[in-house]
């Protein structure tokens, strides 16, 4: 078990570079990216702790990304001693491209699963990810 985790973790990596080179993006601007979701503009405290970053590090690839005009810093205006990174029209398209990639990089994944396994195959990545998040919490 405790090699196939490793190897599914290196595979979805390897990808996530690909992808990442592709956009002109670090796997860090990748990451960060993601992290975003549906929001378009979050704390750097949250991005920090979905990414499981230290600030100081996530400013680092902020700048970058602020210099290749994909986020912008925004002061919050109930509280001036927090920075809201807000994506701009450019990011929020190359985030729509990996969302977009994500999906079709899973269906091809899926597609390569015979159909009749398809469902037990999630059922069981769902109750790993349950089992790992119980862990984690412990």
């Amino acid at each position: 078990m405790a090699d196939l985790t490793f190897e599914l973790l290196a595979n979805c990596q390897e990808k996530q570079e690909r992808i990442a080179q592709k956009l002109n993006l670090t796997t860090s601007e990748f990451r960060c990216l993601k992290a975003f979701d549906a929001d378009s503009q979050m704390p750097i405290k949250d991005i920090a702790g979905k990414m499981g970053l230290t600030s100081s590090r996530l400013t680092r690839i902020i700048d970058s990304m602020e210099n290749k005009g994909l986020v912008r810093r925004i002061p919050d205006k109930t509280d001036r001693r927090v920075i809201l990174v807000s994506l701009t029209a450019k990011g929020r398209d190359i985030s729509a491209k990996l969302n977009d990639q994500n999906v079709k990089l899973h269906d091809e994944i899926l597609a390569n699963i015979p159909a009749e396994s398809r469902d037990a195959v999630v059922a069981a990545m769902e109750k790993l990810r349950t089992a790992l998040a119980e862990w984690l919490i412990t």
